[in-house]
């Protein structure tokens, strides 16, 4: 049976989600505000499985295991450069509609948040040579530069 909790002053309805790191169900919390989904067992286990949600509850994409959550907000990095910030090029709608053309994909599919590894090396990879764009290095990320993930 769904659970309903109350984040902000809004009843946010619970999905049945399992954690991809370790089994465990994913509990809805309030985090900052808005809901998130935790990994039940964190607590005991200082497990770091989450996932994203709508207001009201709804997962955001289908959860991963934390490689794959790392490579999705790597992804996204670069992929956020193409609508967002100084050297934006176009819409953040037209970035999607790009993207969705680019992965042969419906526009439910063509959301970072339900790709998976491989995917998330496509879009990084296609953004660098379709527009040349590739964000700076953040401090701590090492000298092998931002696309440093092993997967």
């Amino acid at each position: 049976m769904p659970r309903t909790v109350i984040i902000a002053g809004r009843a946010v309805t619970e999905h049945d989600l399992v954690c991809p790191d370790c089994g465990a169900a994913l509990v809805i919390v309030d985090f900052k505000g808005k809901p998130l989904y935790k990994c039940a067992r964190a607590n005991q286990t200082a497990c770091q499985g989450a996932h994203g949600a709508h207001p009201d509850g709804s997962p955001l994409g289908i959860p991963a295991h934390w490689k794959v959550r790392a490579a999705r907000k790597k992804a996204h990095a670069v992929f956020d450069l193409l609508w967002s910030g100084p050297r934006a090029i176009m819409s953040r709608g037209a970035a999607y509609t790009w993207l969705q053309g680019a992965m042969s994909m419906t526009q439910q599919d063509a959301h970072i948040s339900r790709f998976d590894a491989a995917q998330c090396r496509r879009v990084m990879a296609m953004v660098r040579s379709d527009f040349g764009l590739e964000p700076e290095p953040t401090p701590g990320e090492g000298q092998d530069g931002f696309f440093e993930v092993t997967l």
